[in-house]
C-alpha cells in the first residue's frame, strides 16, 4: 500500500498541474441489482478467488447496477469499498490537462478499489472509476469486510492476500507506465 501511494505521489509530480478532486460525487448512478449468491460466485471465477472465497465474497457483497458512463468514484473520493465486476466493463482513468487518460479497462471477475480496504491512511482514491458500459458490480464495503474478519478469519486472510497480489501487480504496471511516459516526455 505504501509503495502504491508513493507511485501515486510520483504520478502527481509528473503531472504537477493536475488537481485532485477532494469532495465525493453525489449519487454516482448506482442502483440495486438482484443477483443470487451462486451467480455472484460464477461471475467471480476469473478474479483469482478460490470457489469457497468466491462464494464468501458473493455472500458479503452487495450488487449495484451502473448505466454506461456513470461515475462509480472519482479520484480523491474517500475509499469506502472495493468492487468486483459481475457484468460489463469499468474504465479506470485519470484526468490530465489533455483530457482523460484511461489506465485500464476491467471486465467480469476483476476487482478494483482494493486500496480502500488495505490502506486506512490513504488520502482518497488514486483514480476515477467509470462504467465503460452498463455494468453490475459487487460492492464490499469496509464495514462488511471488517465483519468478515470476525466471521471467517481464514477466508478474510485469503481475500486480503489476493488484494495484496492485485495491488502489487498494479504497482508494477503503474511504475512501468510512468517510466514509459518519462521516456516519451524526454529530458526535463
Amino acid at each position: 500500500a505504501r509503495r502504491l501511494a508513493g507511485l501515486d505521489d510520483r504520478f502527481r509530480d509528473f503531472f504537477p498541474g493536475e488537481k485532485t478532486p477532494t469532495a465525493p460525487v453525489a449519487g454516482g448512478g448506482a442502483k440495486d441489482a438482484q443477483i443470487s449468491a451462486e451467480e455472484k460466485s460464477r461471475f467471480l471465477t476469473g478474479g483469482g478467488l478460490s470457489e469457497a472465497d468466491r462464494f464468501l465474497f458473493g455472500a458479503f457483497a452487495e450488487d449495484r447496477g451502473y448505466p454506461a458512463e456513470s461515475i462509480i468514484f472519482r479520484e480523491g473520493d474517500p475509499g469506502e469499498a472495493l468492487y468486483a465486476i459481475a457484468r460489463g466493463r469499468v474504465r479506470i482513468s485519470r484526468q490530465l490537462a489533455g483530457g482523460e487518460e484511461a489506465l485500464a479497462i476491467l471486465g467480469p471477475g476483476e476487482i478494483f478499489g482494493e486500496m480502500a480496504l488495505m490502506n486506512s491512511a490513504a488520502r482518497g482514491r488514486s483514480a476515477d472509476a467509470r462504467a465503460h458500459e452498463e455494468c453490475v458490480l459487487l460492492e464490499l464495503n469496509k464495514e462488511r469486510f471488517e465483519s468478515l474478519e470476525v466471521t471467517d478469519p481464514d477466508g478474510c486472510a485469503d481475500l486480503s492476500a489476493l488484494l495484496c497480489r492485485i495491488a502489487a501487480e498494479r504497482c508494477v504496471e503503474t511504475s512501468e507506465r510512468l517510466a514509459r511516459w518519462r521516456i516519451l516526455a524526454g529530458p526535463s
